[in-house]
């Protein structure tokens, strides 16, 4: 079932990325990128008070600890995303989504190196074989001229 659910995700996450990216050339970068999380606020809420209604859990006490902490992670967020309006902007549609999945890999090696997880032969398989296929799937066609490379960069 989560194999069904995750491709299902996948779709729908680049068929956002893909209309975001529309929506730049006329609104601009942080509009397209305040749309993600316009939308995506009031979902969590409902979401949430659906949990707290179904579990009957109250709402926790939050600590200032962790508002600071969820705030800075909330505009990392938000600053990453509109890194990604700007990347898909200047360069392909399919750079930008393989910069972005590559988070799975940067994440697990984060884990490892910070966290001190300890990953297993067969899941740093699937982070170099899913690394791969996103190279694979960004790689430009044809061939890619200096000129072109140098106003990018």
């Amino acid at each position: 079932m989560w194999l069904f659910l995750s491709f299902i995700a996948s779709v729908l996450q680049t068929f956002r990325n893909s209309f975001q990216r529309a929506l730049m050339a006329s609104a601009g970068t942080w509009a397209a990128t305040w749309v993600r999380f316009a939308f995506g606020v009031p979902i969590s809420l409902v979401v949430m008070l659906a949990l707290m209604a179904i579990t009957h859990h109250p709402l926790y006490a939050l600590r200032l600890d962790f508002v600071i902490i969820a705030s800075i992670g909330a505009l990392a967020q938000v600053l990453a995303t509109a890194a990604l309006m700007k990347a898909m902007q200047a360069s392909s549609f399919a750079l930008g989504a393989t910069l972005q999945h590559s988070s799975l890999l940067i994440t697990a090696l984060f884990g490892v190196v910070f966290l001190g997880d300890h990953l297993q032969s067969l899941q740093w398989f699937g982070f170099v074989l899913a690394s791969f296929g996103m190279i694979l799937s960004s790689w430009p066609k044809g061939q890619v001229e200096r000129a072109n490379l140098k106003k990018t960069i």
